[in-house]
């Protein structure tokens, strides 16, 4: 029963939210031209998510595009440490690389457009509904929970006085 209290109250605000499928790349490309999915190369295998170490890797890019930092010879150190909860974040407690339902005001988007609140949820197989709720406004930005791509985030930026955002 709880499992649908967020599907009963995107269906009572039906008119404010609109609903998105995420799939990922490879089956979604199958998908399109009729063929078997083929495996991911990317996606993590079962036994990877229980492995620690692995939890700070990016299966994703594990290597730097040409144009991060091309002069530096640690480079590559560096790239590795910008987001070492990567595969954490999008792969352990994330749902990146499976297939789930969003639903929301803004289900393809962090922020709504113009600022203000968004939130969504992800319905994914058996698991329970994961919210996640963001706020944009003149001295903060802020989001917590999954995000449109199936990973965990949580961000606070708070702008001062005279300062903008990059």
């Amino acid at each position: 029963m709880i499992r649908w209290i967020p599907v009963i109250a995107v269906m009572l605000f039906g008119a404010s939210c609109s609903t998105v499928v995420h799939r990922p790349k490879a089956v979604s490309k199958a998908k399109a031209s009729g063929k078997q999915p083929a495996p991911v190369a990317s996606a993590p295998r079962k036994m990877q998510k229980w492995n620690p170490v692995w939890w700070l890797g990016n299966v994703d890019t594990p290597v730097p595009p040409p144009d991060y930092k091309p002069d530096d010879p640690r480079r590559v150190r560096k790239y590795q440490w910008r987001n070492p909860g990567h595969n954490f974040t999008f792969y352990v407690i994330g749902i990146a690389d499976k297939e789930f339902l969003r639903a929301g005001r803004y289900p393809k988007d962090v922020f709504k457009p113009g600022g203000g609140m968004n939130w969504a949820v992800s319905l994914c197989g058996p698991l329970p509904p994961l919210p996640f709720v963001s706020y944009q406004g003149r001295h903060c930005s802020t989001y917590l929970g999954w995000r449109e791509r199936g990973n965990f985030g949580v961000k606070l930026n708070l702008r001062w006085r005279g300062v903008e955002p990059k």
